[in-house]
């Protein structure tokens, strides 16, 4: 996602001192036996904490943008290739970068 500069490509859209994401236009959860991805797109079976949630490689703490309840953004996402996938957008209340984000409040909100 580059508006907002979704973790994997902030390296590439103006945010100086972060680490090149290698593969940042692949995130791909694949998980096997029904298991559902964690938030962000890692894979269950991936490092913890998973590279891309708060405390994680990719997730250095800064606030790419902010907004209003109730606005309307626009958002654009730049899909290489398609795996048959969907991108699904949530937000919720976190104030804390160091305690990643749960699918709970996610479904929440």
């Amino acid at each position: 996602m580059e508006e907002p500069p979704a973790r994997n490509v902030m390296w590439r859209m103006g945010f100086n001192d972060l680490v090149p994401h290698p593969n940042d236009d692949y995130l791909v959860c694949a998980e096997s036996g029904g298991a559902d991805c964690p938030p962000c797109g890692d894979s269950l079976d991936g490092p913890k904490p998973y590279p891309h949630q708060a405390g994680g490689y990719f997730a250095p703490g800064i606030i790419v943008r902010t907004y209003t309840p109730g606005e309307k953004i626009d958002v654009f996402a730049n899909v290489t290739i398609s795996h048959g996938g969907f991108l699904d957008f949530k937000v919720c209340p976190n104030n804390d970068m160091g305690k990643p984000v749960t699918q709970r409040c996610l479904d929440r909100w």
